[in-house]
């Protein structure tokens, strides 16, 4: 596959989203849990992409499958990291922690201080 191929996807449009359009005759409620699945799942393609390419064909189909509803996203998440091969990464919550503890934050204020050189 060539660099260019593997930038391009023809589902996703500029303000748009990568994923198929919901199936006619669902809920009112089916279409905003639909819906709020497909938010997450493009702001999540959109932090890749915001510093990698854009997500590969395997991606969008198993993100598709958590956006229908088929899956969680756990599971979405577990079924594209064994199809790159990483089946022993730990999607625990505990695993996933970003940050420290609410009491090793650090308060910045909005104003340097007189002494603060740039």
């Amino acid at each position: 596959m060539s660099e260019k191929q593997s930038m391009e996807n023809s589902n996703w449009k500029p303000g748009g989203t990568f994923f198929k359009p919901a199936p006619a005759g669902l809920s009112i409620e089916e279409l905003a849990k639909r819906a709020e699945r497909e938010s997450i799942a493009n702001h999540g393609f959109a932090l890749v992409m915001s510093n990698g390419p854009m997500p590969s064909e395997e991606a969008i189909a198993f993100m598709q499958k958590y956006v229908d509803g088929e899956c969680s996203l756990e599971q979405a998440l577990a079924m594209l990291l064994k199809h790159h091969g990483l089946d022993n990464f730990n999607l625990e919550q505990e695993s996933m922690t970003l940050a420290g503890s609410v009491g090793t934050a650090t308060f910045v204020p909005e104003e340097p201080g007189a002494d603060e050189k740039y």
